[in-house]
């Protein structure tokens, strides 16, 4: 989920109160999504969204780039 910080409250707070789902677990969910760049356009905001997966994936398979 993209958004500001507020948004992302309320969403963890939704997925609490509405789904039931434990602390424990939404705090495990990447709100909001990308890494924080200061992210202003639309391309920014995808580089930050793309730069956060290569580094789920980098991290949760071990993979390293070539050097």
């Amino acid at each position: 989920m993209t958004g500001s910080k507020s948004k992302s409250r309320e969403a963890r707070k939704t997925l609490q109160e509405k789904y039931y789902l434990d602390k424990e677990l939404i705090i495990k969910i990447d709100l909001p999504i990308g890494v924080p760049i200061a992210a202003e356009t639309p391309e920014e905001i995808a580089l930050s969204i793309v730069t956060a997966l290569v580094d789920t994936i980098i991290r949760l398979n071990g993979i390293h780039p070539k050097k």
